[in-house]
């Protein structure tokens, strides 16, 4: 597009290319350099697990060091056994100073329809799997991959695929609108579908690393909408909230924390039925691969300052997420005695139906209202003040984000010393 609005404005001003030569030559020069680098560090895949429709990716750089970025940030994906040209954006839900801790990097890919470019890529794990034949939709786990280093020592991770070719090419990390959330003092974080992998990445980001350093965010109010038929898909997220949570309990009873740190984890579940009954684990493949439970829940009993007396059974969460008992429209209400409501595990509520957005920010306002109240001195007071723009960090539903941006708009008017600034990103 941008070539042919050059042409036309060079064939309607004469003169325009005494301005454009020297701009035009250092953005030719610029696009030269980057696609002879581009995606050129060694990657190692780690595993790859599909539960449909959502396909995990874990892989490490060769160079640790060479792969830094922030919650938030997404990468361009390309594999060459689909296509030499085609690269594809997805964030990643791995956070910082994950890379250190875990040694890899995740991305959750959304499978579309049948021929697409991630449907390939699904059935080109697939075959690494070794789960050839049966349903494309069976769900499966790579974990087995390894490569041998120079001294003939057997690694963990797999570089190339069985044509020869390279596994993955990875070109980033990027820049991106929910990545400025460090910026502020109180965010409101809102997911939907496989949007929430920006939020994973924050989450993981602050609550386990960012609070114990002193980092901003200090309040976290986040907003996942879930269609039920889709709760298998997302397994790992669940799990993820759960020891999440588990891991913020521990940090408040060992003192890491203040009393100024508060997060409050919504889930909201759309088109819900009462499905705890009869509802089976069958998406759910077995194996030990990375984000498993079993996995899981071993390594945090193992980490220092997390307490296995505050570890969530993710079974549990999934079954209230399938039998929902308290309505979004309600939230206001039971959460003003919230330790007694039947939808909450710690840091987690479970609601019934879409969420209403008058509610969190107005739940929000009155949180920055309180604590505006309790500093006391004038000092304090415009401290306070100049922290009070509240960052609304959302990707995913054009529909969703409209709506966001309305209340915004309205919640900054009502209050001229409270700013609610929109950080959108959607599809």
């Amino acid at each position: 597009f941008y070539t042919a609005f050059f042409l036309i404005l060079l064939a309607h001003g004469p003169h325009f290319w005494e301005w454009f030569l020297i701009p035009v030559s250092l953005f030719v020069i610029e696009k030269k350099i980057r696609a002879r680098s581009r995606g050129k560090r060694k990657i190692y895949v780690e595993s790859a697990q599909f539960i449909p429709p959502v396909l995990n990716i874990n892989f490490s750089p060769e160079q640790i060091e060479d792969f830094e970025f922030r919650g938030g940030q997404y990468l361009y994906m390309l594999v060459p056994a689909i296509s030499e040209v085609e690269w594809h954006p997805f964030s990643m839900s791995s956070a910082y100073g994950d890379l250190e801790a875990s040694g890899y990097v995740s991305v959750h890919i959304r499978v579309q329809e049948p021929g697409s470019w991630t449907y390939r890529l699904k059935e080109y794990f697939r075959i690494i799997a070794g789960e050839v034949g049966g349903n494309s939709e069976d769900p499966f786990i790579a974990n087995n991959l390894y490569h041998y280093d120079a001294a003939g020592e057997k690694q963990k991770g797999l570089n190339n695929g069985p044509d020869g070719l390279p596994l993955l090419r990875i070109d980033g990390p990027y820049a991106s609108p929910t990545q400025v959330y460090s910026n502020y003092r109180d965010i409101i974080l809102v997911g939907s579908g496989i949007g929430l992998t920006p939020s994973a990445s924050i989450l993981r980001s602050v609550l386990r690393h960012k609070w114990k350093k002193g980092y901003y965010p200090e309040t976290i109010r986040f907003c996942w909408i879930l269609r039920q038929n889709e709760l298998d898909s997302f397994h790992w997220f669940i799990e993820l909230l759960a020891d999440l949570s588990a891991r913020v309990q521990s940090d408040r009873e060992s003192g890491a924390l203040t009393e100024l740190h508060y997060v409050e984890l919504n889930i909201y579940v759309t088109g819900s039925k009462d499905l705890s009954s009869n509802r089976s684990n069958a998406h759910t493949p077995t194996g030990n691969a990375p984000g498993t439970l079993d996995r899981k829940t071993k390594k945090s009993a193992q980490q220092p300052g997390f307490s296995s007396a505050n570890a969530i059974d993710p079974n549990t969460l999934r079954r209230m997420l399938l039998n929902p008992s308290v309505d979004a429209k309600d939230q206001g209400e039971v959460q003003m005695d919230g330790h007694r409501a039947p939808n909450r595990i710690q840091d987690i509520w479970v609601w019934r139906g879409r969420p209403e957005w008058n509610t969190i920010f107005a739940n929000t306002e009155a949180h920055i209202l309180r604590r505006r109240e309790a500093q006391g001195t004038v000092y304090e007071t415009i401290k306070v003040r100049v922290e009070s723009e509240v960052g609304v960090c959302f990707c995913g539903a054009p529909a969703i984000g409209n709506a966001l941006k309305k209340n915004c708009v309205s919640y900054s008017k009502k209050h001229e010393e409270i700013k609610f600034t929109l950080n959108a990103e959607v599809f």
